[in-house]
């Protein structure tokens, strides 16, 4: 198998993820997932790129570091109309994300089978609102659908290898709703192949979603890293792993207790508690005495003093006045406990003492008066 061409469509567009952004996209550890897939296919050699989307603007710049690569942006219409193919293609999306080992074993195992489709499929223990791959004795695909109720099973990862003979028989238009695409092929009579995987992945299609899988990709960090360029007080108390990025200021007193990413030149108050599977992007500010836990926070927000943040995602250029707290909700799932704080959107103020509901969504630029309880 030659090297394929990759298909990128932007799906971050079509989920409630670009309301925690202004005109940029989703970060994690200072990345957007699209720069993570990029970086992992020009390590494989893979470097034709084409991303379909209508913000080629807001795309373009996720795609600067990459200037080794052959990468082109078309638009919904283009792709639909007249975009054509003759080599094998990868197809993801945006909002999916698998490591690079991972990448490697979807080629190999296309490149063993002689089918013309190969989709990545991970097993999880809850199907629900996710792509259930239902497979038959001989392991391919037997169905596919969205599942409403819990159940454990397989679901697709976001990945797949496909031959110019499919792009060509099964109309483009499915493409971007994979689980379509998939039966018409299957309506096709097409078999498909089949890669389980069952390391970390995401296939990210709401901001809770976001939430979850941010806290399994900071857990796999395994040791502790402190830029050179940073600067830790001595006072402060750095458990790990942690990962503290450039121009970073952890001032006096403070707690890091990873897993944990500091992202560029974010400044961490005196006193304040950064713990469990917390994500800070670059420009944010956090308050004296503030504890943030098993939270993301998107880049250039302000929390102030005294706030608790927890089990929740926080979107850019958010400020958060002091005292605010977000509370959170633990029920029982198959098990487990879930706790769930706030999804607080790009823009948004939060007046001072505010107290949060659990799973309270707020829209872009809201702005919520101080002493406000928001159910």
């Amino acid at each position: 198998m030659v090297k394929p061409i990759v298909l990128i469509i932007d799906q971050e567009a079509k989920t409630d993820l670009i309301n925690l952004t202004d005109k940029s996209t989703i970060k994690i550890f200072g990345k957007s997932i699209t720069q993570f897939q990029l970086e992992y296919f020009q390590n494989l050699g893979i470097t034709d790129i084409y991303i379909v989307t209508n913000r080629s603007e807001v795309l373009s710049r996720d795609v600067e570091l990459y200037p080794k690569m052959n990468i082109n942006f078309i638009d919904y219409e283009h792709f639909l109309k007249r975009f054509t193919i003759d080599t094998t293609l990868l197809v993801t999306f945006n909002n999916a994300y698998i490591p690079q080992n991972a990448i490697e074993l979807l080629l190999n195992t296309h490149l063993k089978s002689s089918e013309k489709i190969t989709i990545l499929t991970a097993p999880v223990e809850n199907v629900r609102n996710k792509i259930s791959i239902r497979l038959n004795v001989e392991n391919y695909v037997e169905s596919v659908e969205k599942v409403e109720f819990l159940s454990s099973g397989y679901v697709f990862t976001g990945f797949l290898i496909i031959e110019p003979e499919v792009f060509k028989k099964i109309n483009r238009e499915f493409l971007p709703e994979i689980d379509k695409f998939l039966m018409k092929c299957i309506d096709e009579r097409l078999k498909i192949c089949t890669c389980l995987w069952s390391g970390i992945w995401g296939f990210i299609e709401s901001s809770w979603e976001f939430l979850e899988f941010t806290k399994e990709f900071t857990k796999t960090l395994d040791k502790t890293y402190i830029s050179p360029n940073a600067k830790i007080s001595p006072k402060a108390v750095i458990e790990g792993p942690v990962y503290i990025d450039d121009y970073a200021i952890i001032d006096h007193d403070s707690i890091i207790r990873g897993p944990v990413y500091i992202g560029k030149n974010v400044y961490i108050g005196n006193n304040a508690l950064i713990r469990n599977c917390t994500v800070i992007e670059s420009n944010c500010t956090i308050g004296s005495n503030v504890e943030v836990s098993e939270s993301i926070i998107q880049p250039g927000t302000t929390i102030g003093r005294n706030a608790y943040i927890g089990n929740s995602v926080i979107g850019t250029n958010v400020i958060i006045e002091p005292g605010v707290t977000t509370l959170t909700v633990v029920r029982i799932e198959k098990g487990k406990y879930i706790k769930k704080g706030s999804i607080i959107c790009t823009g948004c103020r939060i007046g001072t003492y505010s107290v949060l509901s659990p799973e309270t969504y707020i829209k872009p630029n809201t702005f919520i008066n101080p002493l406000t309880y928001v159910k």
